[in-house]
């Protein structure tokens, strides 16, 4: 089978590129699970690669899942020698990845045996111990421990999903007091208090991270930085 039929010239280009990295830049609708899947069935088929090395990624169950059947169609019409070849390839959304690196170095991230991944419940009353037990969110908790573990954890996702640190953030927060020292306008008052309750959530995600492995527990959010962290030495 041709894996190039039905592709137009970008995508022939994308498909058998091979000399290191390669950006696409293509939007909604066009093409971009196809493209994926004929460059993975391509690298499986003429380059003979071994499944388990190569990876796509995506940001749904869903997706991944379609992803997952096209390619084994496509493997099937390549032949049958081909075909469970599908099966041994990574294709995870982000965090599912995050995950199966975890679970598989979970010794070498210093973490239990018998981790669990914290459910939104779990999760909740987690961060909800860590305040009031550390005494953390003086700032918001006039708002409630719920109100400011809800805080807690949503800061803790974005600094995942945006691949911040415990250290960029505090080396953010450090930098920015440093720049608006001194100066009283309205704004500058304002960026500070904001930059001061930036520091107490970050202080709070710092120390729910550390709580959740000594209980057995994982949090969603940790499926990104935990991976980062293991394949970058931090």
């Amino acid at each position: 089978m041709d894996l190039l039929a039905g592709l137009n010239d970008a995508q022939r280009q994308a498909v058998l590129h091979a000399a290191g990295p390669l950006a696409v830049l293509a939007g909604p609708g066009t093409g971009n699970t196809k493209l994926i899947v004929h460059r993975l069935a391509h690298r499986l088929v003429e380059r003979n690669i071994d499944p388990a090395t190569l990876a796509a990624l995506t940001f749904t169950v869903k997706a991944a899942a379609e992803m997952r059947q096209r390619l084994a169609d496509l493997l099937t019409l390549c032949g049958p020698e081909h075909a469970p070849k599908a099966a041994l390839v990574n294709v995870h959304t982000y965090h599912g990845l995050g995950r199966l690196i975890t679970w598989r170095f979970a010794d070498r991230l210093k973490l239990p045996a018998n981790l669990r991944l914290a459910d939104a419940p779990t999760l909740h009353r987690l961060a909800r111990e860590v305040i009031t037990h550390n005494n953390l969110m003086g700032l918001t908790m006039g708002q409630g421990a719920d109100a400011a573990a809800a805080a807690v954890i949503a800061q803790a996702a974005a600094m995942s999903n945006a691949a911040v640190s415990i250290d960029h953030s505090r080396a953010f927060i450090n930098q920015t007091t440093a720049d608006l020292k001194g100066q009283t306008s309205p704004e500058a008052l304002g960026k500070l208090a904001e930059c001061q309750l930036f520091a107490q959530t970050t202080d709070a995600v710092a120390a729910l991270r550390a709580e959740q492995p000594r209980l057995g527990y994982i949090g969603f959010a940790e499926l990104i930085p935990l991976p980062i962290d293991l394949l970058t030495g931090a």
